[in-house]
């Protein structure tokens, strides 16, 4: 009995281990920061909560300004939020490491797959350097599914398609925001080839004249291992951030939308953990740890009723043929002047 047991015991303890190792060769998903680093090769910029604000009118006040934006839009909507603080993070370590790159000026943030809160992080980045005093402008480069262009209530307006066919100079489609020093470039009328749109000359022609006007400027583009269009994009910029939301098979579809900024020669600056979609099981992040992932439906596209309307208005194929060349003209945007900011100052508004 003695030796049958200790037998057993033995061969129970290595089954036990080996199919703890197996299981742990073949997980798909980040149980802490260190792997996430591991996997991608680059830090982890920030960590940030859901959030979901109310749009609310101050007393005394007919209209709150920033009404017609997006309620996810944290860093205006609840500047002393959690969520805002989160992205004064982001932004100190974006404009930090692009302090390194000379010229850099150029930050595309995209993300593996859909559901993982690219445009919402976008939007939120690209407002928190305005209120630095930056000189901001944000581009929708989605040209299937353009959220940003939602967020700010700017679908009917002349867009980066407009700019591409030679419909409209640049200056005419970078639209004034409630932000003094931030400009939105909606993506236009959706074409029927926006892999092709996004290769055209005039494309890279008009961020070499957008460099001039400003000091940061955002490509909101989308998802790396669902379409080919980030890829492109990410030869033109500066620096890319990736948003993720640690979920089931995060692992496997981070590593390879890391490989494909890389195969491209792009400069991953870093990984924003984002838990915008937490269903009510709480099986995401919160504060700093990370708890497990479970079943849960993310679409890509938030619709509402106002979003709906919009869509089929402007959702009509618009084939692009890259006709003239409004992108050459580099008449200036007038724009307030701005103060320079040091990367010590960005340090201390966090």
């Amino acid at each position: 009995i003695v030796k049958t047991l200790g037998i057993g015991t033995f061969l129970g303890l290595a089954l036990g281990c080996g199919l703890a190792l197996l299981l742990e060769k073949n997980a798909n998903t980040f149980r802490d920061p260190e792997e996430i680093v591991a996997a991608v090769g680059a830090p982890i910029l920030t960590h940030v909560p859901f959030f979901k604000g109310r749009v609310r009118r101050k007393r005394g006040e007919d209209s709150n300004p920033f009404e017609q934006l997006d309620p996810h839009l944290a860093v205006v909507h609840a500047p002393s939020s959690v969520a805002s603080e989160s992205i004064r993070s982001c932004r100190t370590s974006v404009l930090f490491e692009m302090a390194g790159i000379q010229g850099g000026k150029i930050i595309q943030v995209t993300s593996p797959l859909p559901g993982d809160g690219k445009s919402t992080i976008a939007g939120n980045l690209a407002c928190s350097i305005a209120q630095s005093g930056k000189r901001t402008l944000i581009i929708d480069c989605d040209l299937r599914r353009p959220q940003v262009t939602d967020n700010f209530a700017k679908a009917d307006q002349l867009g980066l398609v407009d700019v591409l066919n030679g419909k409209c100079e640049h200056v005419d489609a970078a639209h004034d925001t409630p932000l003094s020093t931030l400009k939105m470039m909606p993506s236009g009328p959706i074409p029927a080839n926006p892999a092709e749109a996004l290769t055209l000359p005039e494309m890279s022609e008009l961020l070499d004249v957008l460099r001039e006007e400003y000091d940061y400027i955002i490509l909101d583009t989308p998802p790396l291992l669902v379409v080919t269009d980030p890829s492109i994009t990410a030869s033109m910029t500066d620096g890319v951030v990736m948003a993720l939301k640690v979920r089931r098979k995060s692992k496997p579809n981070a590593k390879e939308a890391a490989s494909i900024l890389s195969n491209v020669g792009a400069k991953l600056l870093g990984v924003v953990i984002n838990a915008s979609d937490e269903g009510s099981n709480n099986d995401g992040y919160k504060g700093y740890g990370y708890y497990r992932y479970g079943r849960h439906t993310n679409r890509y596209y938030r619709k509402t009723a106002d979003n709906g309307a919009k869509a089929g208005q402007r959702r009509s194929p618009v084939v692009v043929s890259g006709r003239g060349s409004a992108a050459r003209s580099a008449r200036p945007i007038a724009v307030p002047p701005t103060t320079a900011t040091t990367v010590e100052q960005e340090r201390s508004d966090v």
